[in-house]
């Protein structure tokens, strides 16, 4: 087990490892009373970890969608019901236990309940254990957009139970992988090479090489963190380094009912910032094609036809990174070396999004 000690008003663990279950029910024995809440398929999980604890705290069980339907209004609103009819109190504990979107709602459920009640987190997909479940960003959607309307949470702990993995799809495996891939380009190319030599192994979660990618991921997200807790650094890009390949990503996702992944869609996001910031001369044509070699091993897509530019742009708009108004990028000025783009020519944008559909 790796334990990194994540970055927060509060720092706090994150565990790397296997076969976390009993000492995740050592953190909840200290509580009177605990609310888990669940995606379906790791309901087997909570119903383990309320046997374990039951005898010293009273542990209630709420099923959650899985999916970004999670993070809506409605879900949001049986979820305080929930916590109503449970007296949780300030002193208790909400637990959730599923994927990116479960994690990111009810972190935000636990913020707002009461103003705030301790939470734990238990990813159980890539992109949760190296992104959404750690950083202490959570949010809701809207009609608006993705995360718009969100605050900043610090959970209690997270643990990230690679056995976790095992009954996931690979495509699922491979889509969160995206934000470990991310984490390559904007920091630590180890991860890249790492990719490169073992493109198969790394995407198997039993594997050495998963786990180290996991784990670097995990500890570019923290160094970004504690250098701009809440993405407002006045001295460079920042936390929001982490935003790299999301400003079009978001839009695709949007712009397709939430119907693509979310780290496939960072992947089309991440190759549409590398072919702009090559059109700008602040990426070499080798780097451009490192960006397409990385995520082609993974089967990540790279290609995008499905939507006009023009139909993305005000999606865009509404960013959180835009200023003023005018759209605002993560770009590369070299890999692992990230700043923002601010307004960049409509020429740049255009022929940058064309050649999403040219490969």
């Amino acid at each position: 087990m790796t334990t990194i000690e994540f970055p927060g008003l509060v720092n706090y663990p994150v565990y790397v490892g296997h076969n976390f279950v009993n000492d995740i029910a050592s953190h909840l024995s200290q509580y009177e009373r605990v609310a888990i809440f669940v995606a379906a398929p790791m309901v087997p999980v909570a119903e383990k970890l309320k046997d374990i604890v039951s005898k010293d705290a009273s542990v209630s069980i709420k099923l959650m969608p899985d999916g970004e339907s999670s993070k809506s209004l409605e879900t949001l609103e049986a979820g305080w019901k929930f916590l109503a009819e449970n007296k949780i109190s300030r002193s208790d504990l909400v637990i959730a236990i599923g994927g990116g979107a479960v994690t990111d709602s009810v972190n935000f459920l636990a913020a707002t309940w009461l103003r705030g009640v301790d939470v734990g987190l238990i990813p159980t997909t890539v992109l949760s254990m190296v992104d959404a479940a750690i950083g202490g960003k959570c949010g809701i959607n809207t009609e608006s957009g993705k995360n718009l309307v969100g605050v900043f949470n610090d959970p209690k702990f997270v643990y990230c139970d690679l056995d976790l993995l095992t009954t996931l799809d690979i495509s699922d495996i491979r889509a969160g992988f995206a934000e470990i891939v991310k984490c390559g380009f904007i920091s630590d190319v180890k991860i890249l090479d790492l990719i490169k030599a073992n493109p198969q192994l790394v995407l198997d979660a039993t594997s050495p090489q998963f786990f180290e990618c996991v784990q670097r991921a995990i500890e570019v997200k923290a160094n970004a963190v504690r250098s701009d807790r809440t993405e407002k650094s006045t001295n460079g890009v920042g936390r929001a380094a982490l935003n790299y390949g999301h400003t079009l990503g978001h839009a695709v996702e949007k712009k397709s009912g939430y119907r693509w992944r979310h780290g496939d869609a960072v992947s089309i996001g991440m190759i549409f910032a590398a072919e702009l910031a090559f059109e700008l001369t602040m990426l070499s044509a080798a780097e451009l094609q490192l960006h397409h070699d990385v995520l082609n091993l993974l089967n990540l897509p790279t290609a995008y036809s499905a939507s006009r530019l023009e139909d993305l742009i005000p999606i865009m708009t509404l960013d959180k990174k835009a200023k003023g108004g005018h759209l605002r990028f993560v770009l590369l000025n070299g890999i692992g070396q990230p700043q923002f783009l601010t307004n960049p020519a409509s020429d740049s944008l255009t022929a940058a999004f064309a050649r999403l559909d040219a490969k």
